[in-house]
């Protein structure tokens, strides 16, 4: 099924209820490679400062965070300069490194995957028909769904309940908190044209990229998950991923919301402390994961790797992760990622069979 490039990200998600969850996977990410990044799950200008601006966001009706200004006449903004030996991501060879990891198998599920996150020692990841989790036990290797209350593109799993957009709506991710144990959803709140992703909760909010209309950037905000409230970390930015981390915000994508792939403003950015964006390096990332030490992420070439999270120093290559069978050339979901507090999952798929493998730290 094919739709015109002009179909904006979340367009598609009311498309879902009419062609699936894998399949509106698999036409978002061809979305985003024609525009410039794909999402990591389906698994994506520069401010002199951050403002610190709260919005509120009105139970039943779209949160309003404050856009950038723009039009054809703006000043393009200044990115925050890197030092030569940081503009090229360096190469493997170059660098000292330790024996490589081992990347073991521990289950595969017939459709597509994404993870999303860990809760309780189990590993959790989206499953195809959008109406349920994955469930894995990283201890047996058994892997098991729990359903939802309704259908949502679930961002992440935390404290025994999955939190995603409600399917359906094209302006908003109408974001619920779905019980694993059984029970109805809660309304959390609207992030206007919140981008889908994986999330990660970190001090009780998660992050999200508020797309500015017709374009493939704007706002990075940040929600309390306990008082619904959004406040802005960045006034906007370019196409990518966030994540929060502990005490910070991380943006893996253009800086400068006139720029893309490849582009001067490319790489991994750290907003903390309310201070302006600072760069970990240009790295390329399908999708990462923070911890208290470390920014782990994987790679296009799904190479898994891991920065300082303070300094973005100490770049590591942990393991080289497998690839997904071929399926007569039809489209990969990009990585996910999830983290424990030994081990880094990493899932791979195609659009019908889906991979998870760990990896220690």
């Amino acid at each position: 099924m094919n739709f015109p490039r002009s179909v904006p990200p979340l367009a598609l998600l009311a498309l879902t209820l009419f062609v699936g969850c894998d399949d509106l996977a698999h036409m978002a990410s061809a979305e985003w490679e024609q525009r410039g990044k794909a999402p990591s799950a389906a698994p994506m200008g520069a401010p002199a400062s951050a403002s610190g601006r709260a919005v509120s966001a009105t139970p039943g009706g779209a949160a309003g965070p404050v856009l950038p200004p723009g039009g054809a006449g703006a000043t393009k903004p200044s990115v925050p300069a890197r030092p030569a030996a940081e503009r090229a991501e360096t190469p493997r060879a170059a660098a000292a490194q330790a024996p490589l990891r081992t990347a073991r198998l521990l289950a595969t599920w017939n459709g597509g995957c994404g993870l999303v996150g860990t809760s309780g020692g189990k590993v959790y990841g989206r499953a195809p028909d959008c109406r349920h989790v994955l469930e894995l036990d990283p201890d047996t290797g058994k892997l098991e769904t729990r359903p939802l209350p309704v259908a949502m593109l679930v961002r992440t799993v935390d404290g025994g309940a999955a939190y995603g957009c409600e399917l359906g709506r094209s302006d908003a991710c109408h974001l619920l908190r779905a019980p694993l144990a059984g029970g109805k959803a809660t309304f959390v709140a609207d992030v206007f044209m919140g981008v889908d992703g994986h999330g990660q909760v970190a001090d009780g909010a998660l992050a999200f990229l508020s797309l500015k209309k017709g374009t493939m950037g704007g706002p990075l905000v940040r929600l309390d998950l306990a008082t619904a409230r959004l406040t802005e970390v960045a006034p906007g930015v370019g196409p990518g991923q966030v994540l929060l981390g502990p005490g910070a915000t991380y943006f893996a994508g253009a800086l400068d919301p006139r720029e893309n792939v490849g582009s001067p403003s490319w790489g991994l950015w750290v907003f903390e402390g309310g201070a302006g964006p600072r760069s970990l390096g240009p790295v390329s990332v399908d999708d990462m994961a923070v911890d208290a030490e470390h920014v782990y992420y994987v790679t296009p070439q799904r190479e898994l790797r891991r920065l300082r999270r303070r300094d973005g120093g100490g770049g590591e290559l942990l393991a080289e992760v497998p690839a997904p069978p071929s399926l007569n050339g039809r489209l990969g979901v990009s990585p996910g990622l999830a983290l424990s507090t030994t081990d880094v999952y990493v899932s791979t798929a195609n659009v019908e069979q889906c991979q998870i493998y760990r990896v220690a730290k």
